[in-house]
């Protein structure tokens, strides 16, 4: 190959770096295409999306914004861990993204919410479930809870972890 490129007097790194740059041309091209089509455009303005909230009768909640709150873990019938949380919420649609002041588990969640007020979401730190367990989430409340270990026979009423946010 190299005895073809040099009788052509063409060098290796001219080339890599010409399909590298054509490469991110068409990266940006496509990052800066406004067509919206079906992909997500999350926002954090709430006022922008007043209309997602009331669009029609199979919308869902309108959770975005700053929430404040507390994580606490419940066992049994005792809580423990009280720590005031600040999360601020993206959405667009049904698909969310939560990031909130924790420093590990419940910092970054993404997932999605139901007309009803159903989340399902997913720990960015360790791949855990994170649902409304308790309830729905409205437009001013939520609870979104983690199991800390799995329910079982020896102890059907494990530690749970609960986010619980309002505005």
């Amino acid at each position: 190959m190299r005895t073809l490129l040099n009788k052509m007097k063409v060098k290796p790194f001219r080339i890599c770096r010409g399909s590298a740059l054509l490469l991110g041309f068409l990266v940006l091209v496509g990052c800066n295409e406004s067509g919206g089509g079906d992909k997500p455009v999350f926002t954090d303005d709430a006022a922008e999306s007043s209309e997602s909230a009331s669009a029609s009768s199979g919308s869902v909640p309108n959770i975005k914004g700053t929430w404040t709150g507390q994580y606490v873990v419940y066992g049994g019938t005792d809580a423990y861990d009280g720590q005031a949380v600040t999360a601020k919420i993206k959405q667009d649609k049904d698909a969310v993204v939560i990031t909130t002041n924790l420093p590990v588990t419940g910092r970054f969640l993404t997932g999605t919410i139901k007309s009803d007020g159903d989340m399902t979401l997913t720990d960015a730190y360790d791949g855990e479930l994170w649902t409304t367990h308790f309830e729905p989430a409205t437009t001013t409340s939520m609870r979104i809870a983690d199991f800390l270990t799995a329910p079982s026979v020896e102890n059907p009423d494990p530690p749970i972890g609960v986010i619980e946010l309002s505005k």
